[in-house]
Order: structure tokens, then C-alpha cells, then sequence
């Protein structure tokens, strides 16, 4: 990510989602997003071409841009 972010300004959005999507390991992963209000809970579907995280949650995809994921790592 940190790579990512660094050539930030060499590439184009498009690049960068590209990117993103195939390193994204939380996709498909229950997790939780900590809001400043509230937390959901739900399945990552990833993310949306504007960068979004979209979650199902409850059989509902939502779209939330800012947030801190909880993964719980299961053995």
C-alpha cells in the first residue's frame, strides 16, 4: 500500500483502483467498520470505481467513505 500511495501521482485513477482491487485482502472478509457513531457489521465487496468501500450488509450493499475496519483473523 505504502508503494501505492507513494507513485500516487504517476498514475491514474483508474491505475490506482486496479491496483487496489487485486491487493485487497479484506475483500469477501466479515469485518466491522468502526464509524464515529457507530460501528456496522458485514461482508467487503471491495471498492467502488470512486474509491468507496462497499459492504453487504444484512443483504444490503452500502457505500461508506470514510471508517476503520476491524478484521478478526479466524484459525
Amino acid at each position: 500500500i505504502v508503494r501505492l500511495l507513494a507513485g500516487f501521482n504517476e498514475k491514474t485513477t483508474p491505475g490506482i483502483l486496479e491496483e487496489w482491487r487485486q491487493y485487497d485482502c479484506v475483500k469477501g472478509q466479515q469485518v466491522t467498520l468502526l464509524l464515529p457513531e457507530q460501528s456496522v457489521t458485514g461482508v467487503s465487496l471491495g471498492i467502488d470505481d470512486n474509491g468507496s468501500l462497499l459492504m453487504s450488509i444484512n443483504g444490503k450493499v452500502r457505500r461508506f467513505n470514510s471508517g476503520e475496519i476491524s478484521l478478526r483473523v479466524q484459525h
